[in-house]
């Protein structure tokens, strides 16, 4: 799969182009157990022109610009395995990482007052999840899920200097999900979703963001 974006500025620009391949397997190993696999492959190239990364001091305050290019590739594996103890129930587990590289929002700003990094790396993700569905009705089922992922490099704004950087952090939470077709024609979702997450490295600089604290 091809994509091809643009994003520009008065004066700067930036160039997406993505690859991506998906593959993905169910087995169904016994009446009560369904194991599912697969992986995600990504590349994505970023080329960029005339990005400000930051300004001259006093008293000239003249913006500094960057031009580049940067590829990054990653793998994202999942396995997960659903039992069915009880026809109406039935209860989840599962584990995986994520190779997330950041959206060209998140690689650079371009608003005047901000400044781009071009150094900002990809996020890796490894997370385990864990839950029961419960089909109430025929048209009624309720879901609730709690999971602890742990995130390398995630992409988080740092004000202190006007720019997104990397830290490493913990992420906990968990979801309650009501979904349902009352009649043919109409679906239903409603969901509430809770995380808690939390700094594990410091601000390379700065006196901000240090380890320990919780992600606003």
């Amino acid at each position: 799969i091809d994509n091809i974006d643009s994003y520009g500025a008065p004066t700067a620009s930036l160039t997406a182009k993505t690859n991506s391949v998906y593959l993905s397997e169910q087995a169904l190993l016994s009446d009560f157990l369904l194991i599912d696999a697969g992986i995600r492959w990504d590349q994505i190239q970023y080329d960029y022109a005339n990005l400000v990364i930051g300004y001259e001091p006093s008293p000239s305050y003249a913006a500094i610009y960057e031009a580049g290019k940067r590829q990054f590739t990653g793998g994202s594996p999942a396995l997960g395995m659903t039992l069915f103890p009880n026809n109406p129930i039935s209860l989840f587990a599962n584990a995986n990482r994520s190779f997330k590289v950041m959206p060209m929002e998140d690689f650079t700003i371009f608003s005047p007052s901000y400044n781009a990094n071009p150094s900002v790396n990809p996020q890796v993700s490894d997370s385990l999840e864990w839950g029961i569905n419960w089909d109430v009705l025929d048209r009624l089922s309720v879901k609730a899920t709690a999971y602890t992922s742990w995130i390398q490099d995630e992409i988080l704004y740092q004000d202190e200097f006007y720019k997104n950087n990397n830290f490493n952090t913990k992420h906990q939470g968990w979801g309650v999900q009501l979904s349902g077709k009352p009649i043919d024609a109409l679906d239903f979702k409603l969901s509430y979703d809770k995380d808690s997450g939390t700094l594990l490295s410091s601000s390379p600089t700065g006196n901000s963001m240090k380890a320990g604290d919780a992600i606003a």
